[in-house]
């Protein structure tokens, strides 16, 4: 919910408003990677770090933002990875491959 929001922002800094558009244009390809992330992250520190589940709660702050920043880069190197392959979207790269 909290992306959402980011939608109809108005401020007046530039960092901001760039940082909030960005995350905004992203946040589909943030939530699709972010199951993606979540199955990496959450088992590598489960197995280095917890003991028991007292601990969760310290990890927390330090595993959501992990996971949200490589998120993000996911997200952003999709978006990269499709502007140099020349397209703006995934149909239209899928679908000069489906036309016979």
């Amino acid at each position: 919910m909290a992306l959402l929001s980011l939608y109809q922002t108005k401020t007046s800094s530039g960092l901001v408003k760039a940082v909030s558009s960005k995350i905004s244009i992203l946040s589909l390809d943030m939530f699709l990677f972010s199951y993606i992330i979540d199955s990496v992250v959450y088992p590598y520190f489960k197995d280095l770090f917890f003991i028991d589940q007292a601990q969760f709660g310290k990890f927390f702050f330090v595993i959501v933002p992990i996971v949200f920043v490589l998120s993000f880069g996911g997200g952003l190197g999709k978006k990269s990875f499709i502007q140099v392959a020349g397209r703006d979207s995934w149909p239209e790269l899928i679908g000069q491959y489906g036309k016979t």
